[in-house]
């Protein structure tokens, strides 16, 4: 017993260790910090990769996380799930993969759903309203979040045209609210329930997803300092 735990604690730090750089490294090179998850996932025992699957969750897949990254998550997860023995860690495991790292990720086309804008047009889908020819960063939020209005703050003066969908309020509360918004802003509500059907998995709010000129997914829930640097790069 205590040889597994010294073990599961060996690869926990190194784990750690490749961590401490990969959310930087992951958009600089993905392919080498594939290979360290590779690596790290293959030398560990069997019994440890629950382990490192719940550090990883907790610094990669948690919202609040200041590393939070649904792509090196991803990484961990593919590596990961064949070596699962419990079927009921890898059925968790997949459904993570599945359902939330790889639905609207980064390179793939972003959902399509219907909305009203506030200027009076009505059931408008996004790829009707893509510009074609710029970036579109699409922003859901709810009125009443606190934490929506500060990221909101923090966005108002972006170079770059956005979309800001309310998807968790009444139609009155958002039509009192959106005049709120930066005025440059195109302001919508959403008329296809994104959240209950989970066209995008926004588990917490404002969801961010920056979208190129054809539609395509760039970035998938970046932190606003992340989404300002990279447009000025």
């Amino acid at each position: 017993m205590k040889r597994v735990l010294l073990a599961v604690l060996a690869v926990v730090f190194v784990a750690v260790g490749v961590w401490a750089q990969t959310v930087e490294d992951f958009y600089a090179c993905p392919c080498r910090v594939k290979a360290r998850v590779d690596s790290v996932i293959a030398s560990a025992p069997a019994d440890s990769v629950p382990a490192i699957l719940e550090r990883a969750d907790s610094q990669f897949f948690d919202p609040s996380s200041a590393d939070y990254c649904e792509g090196i998550m991803a990484l961990y997860l593919s590596a990961a799930i064949p070596r699962l023995v419990d079927e009921t860690e890898r059925e968790v495991a997949q459904w993570k993969l599945n359902e939330v790292c790889l639905l609207n990720a980064e390179g793939t086309p972003a959902a399509d759903f219907s909305f009203d804008l506030l200027d009076g047009r009505q059931g408008l889908t996004l790829r009707e309203f893509m510009p074609g020819d710029e970036r579109l960063c699409l922003l859901f939020y709810d009125p009443d979040c606190g934490h929506c209005a500060e990221v909101i703050a923090a966005l108002s003066a972006l170079e770059v045209r956005v979309l800001a969908v309310c998807v968790d309020s009444t139609p009155e509360r958002w039509a009192e609210s959106a005049p709120e918004l930066p005025a440059q802003w195109a302001k919508a509500l959403d008329r296809t329930d994104i959240l209950e059907n989970e066209t995008y998995m926004l588990r917490s709010l404002p969801g961010i997803y920056l979208l190129d000129s054809r539609g395509m997914v760039e970035l998938k829930n970046p932190s606003p300092e992340r989404l300002i640097n990279y447009l000025n790069q």
